[in-house]
C-alpha cells in the first residue's frame, strides 16, 4: 500500500508491505530508494505543501498530484529486479496551476486543477464558458 506525507522540507511516498509482518518504508522514492529507478530529470521526492492525491490509472501506473505536476510510479514493466520507475514531473500542468485530484476514467486519468490567485467566475458571466 502506498501513502504520501509532507515533512518540513519535502513531500514523500512511503510503502507498507506485508511479508510475514508489517514493514514500513517512509522514503520509498527518496534517493532512488531501494530498487527504485528515477526517470531522467526527475526529483526523488514530491513537492512540499501541495495535495498528494493518488490513483492507479487504467494502465496500472500510480499517478500522484504534485503541485503543477502529475508524478508517476510505473511498477508494471520488467525493471531488472527493481521496484519500478518514479517520475516526479511526468506531466507539467504549467506555471500557476495546482493539481488537486486525480482519478481513473475509462481509458484515461481525469485531473482536477485550480489556478493559483484566480477567482471563480460563474459560467453565465463568462462568454467563453457558454
Amino acid at each position: 500500500m502506498f501513502y504520501t506525507y509532507n515533512d518540513s522540507v519535502k513531500g514523500s511516498i512511503g510503502v507498507l508491505t506485508y511479508h510475514g509482518g508489517l514493514s514500513w518504508t517512509d522514503d520509498f522514492t527518496n534517493s532512488g530508494g531501494p530498487g527504485v529507478t528515477l526517470a531522467a530529470g526527475s526529483a526523488d521526492h514530491l513537492l512540499p505543501g501541495v495535495p498528494h492525491r493518488m490513483c492507479v490509472g487504467p494502465d496500472k501506473i500510480l499517478y500522484i498530484t504534485n503541485g503543477q505536476y502529475i508524478a508517476s510510479f510505473d511498477g508494471t514493466a520488467d525493471q531488472g529486479g527493481a521496484y519500478g520507475t518514479f517520475n516526479s514531473f511526468a506531466l507539467d500542468l504549467g506555471p500557476g496551476w495546482i493539481a488537486t485530484d486525480v482519478q481513473p476514467y475509462q481509458t484515461f486519468i481525469a485531473i482536477s486543477i485550480t489556478q493559483m490567485g484566480a477567482s471563480y467566475q460563474a459560467p453565465s458571466a463568462c462568454k467563453d464558458a457558454r
